[in-house]
């Protein structure tokens, strides 16, 4: 058994001395002003193949495995949930070329995954889906936002679409669209805007779908450098609400941060990052955002804890308190750890397991609220870019 060590756009901007990190811009996009060459990933071995790569015939996939935790807190722990791990899902026909830096939303009523964007060595400006059911892809034939990578994505299941938010592509965008996840069809609800009544346009600022509809951003990165404000996308007034507290304290400028929202307590947290010209780079702190208060916490879990990280997959399972993280850039290159942080607990666990999805950072994540699965699509790799798709079955429950 083997374990998988230090755990979803690298792009170094100088801003008065230094600039922010994230992966290299594509061939075609001219990059943001003063940007110099991207960091080199370090040379690892590739584990798992390309889904657009695969034959046509349905091989089985790599059937889950048990985990057991690797870093034990100092607290007595329980045997982890047997049938938990990762497998990878494949294909069953070609599905999009491989990316970095885009975003995927999973939509569990008709079990299909969705993906927008991204980049290789151009920008994607396109949508695919895959269904679950059949293992078959196919592009979605309808205009939409422009080109774009390091943009947002939720799933709003009240009104059946997908919400992408900002991004860069030929320019840093701060616009908002809709996908009719039945129709198939795209629909902006807000174009650019760069009046003092919006968030400044940017990238690398995830988001997160809160209790009353509205979508949620926070800090990230443009050409005007490093934020460390919140704001809301009212959706039904089609406007931008500033959240950002005017005192105490507050997660450092970066971007290239993960962002959650937990509905039983109406916060939002947030892990890791870049803070380059501002402090670390890559950061490995969690904070929580009160919407009710609009006050930032930081959170101090005891025992061992994931290394810093930036372009890390993070998800929040509700039924057991749990978050999941997965991958990401550290200090020494991309990751495949697996940990998870129970709430209740207030500790991380690092997860042990066979076979798994490569070292990467800068996937696509989402999670499936009916089948408790985390599915993780492409990233950036040691070898590049990846098509490649991967499930984790298995809940966290009783796992701490």
């Amino acid at each position: 058994m083997r374990h998988f060590v230090p755990v979803s756009m690298l792009l170094v901007v100088l801003l008065g001395l230094i600039g922010c990190t994230a992966p290299a811009p594509a061939t075609n996009v001219p990059p943001p002003p003063s940007s110099p060459p991207a960091l080199a990933q370090p040379t690892l071995p590739a584990v798992a193949p390309s889904a657009t790569s695969l034959p046509s015939a349905l091989p089985s996939t790599h059937p889950p495995v048990a985990l057991r935790p690797t870093s034990l807190p100092p607290t007595p722990t329980t045997a982890p949930v047997a049938d938990a791990g990762w497998s990878q899902v494949v294909a069953a026909n070609t599905g999009p070329p491989a990316r970095y830096d885009h975003s995927a939303v999973f939509d569990p009523v008709r079990q299909q995954l969705v993906i927008f964007g991204g980049r290789d060595t151009e920008t994607f400006g396109d949508t695919w889906i895959f269904d679950r059911t059949t293992r078959l892809w196919h592009a979605v034939d309808s205009a939409g936002p422009a080109a774009r990578f390091g943009h947002g994505a939720v799933y709003d299941a009240v009104h059946r679409r997908m919400l992408i938010v900002m991004g860069q592509g030929t320019e840093f965008f701060n616009d908002v669209w809709a996908f009719d996840l039945d129709q198939e069809t795209w629909t902006e609800l807000k174009a650019n805007d760069r009046s003092a009544t919006a968030p400044r346009p940017r990238y690398g600022q995830s988001a997160v779908l809160d209790a009353q509809g509205r979508v949620l951003i926070s800090h990230g990165f443009s050409d005007q450098g490093r934020f460390d404000d919140t704001w809301a996308f009212d959706v039904a007034a089609a406007r931008w609400v500033n959240l950002t507290p005017t005192s105490g304290p507050k997660p450092l400028k970066r971007c290239l941060h993960a962002l959650i929202y937990e509905a039983a307590a109406d916060r939002m947290l947030l892990f890791g990052g870049c803070s380059s010209g501002f402090g670390p780079c890559p950061q490995g702190d969690l904070w929580a955002f009160d919407l009710k208060t609009t006050t930032w916490t930081e959170l101090t879990p005891r025992g061992a804890a994931p290394s810093a990280r930036s372009n890390a997959s993070l998800v929040y399972e509700a039924a057991s308190r749990t978050l999941f993280l997965f991958g990401g850039k550290t200090a020494s290159g991309a990751s495949a750890e697996t940990w998870s942080y129970d709430l209740d607990g207030n500790v991380w666990m690092q997860l042990e397991r066979i076979d798994g999805p490569s070292a990467r950072s800068s996937q696509a994540t989402s999670y499936d609220t009916q089948t408790q699965r985390t599915l993780i699509f492409g990233g950036l790799t040691a070898d590049g870019s990846s098509a490649d798709l991967w499930e984790w079955t298995g809940r966290l429950q009783n796992m701490l």
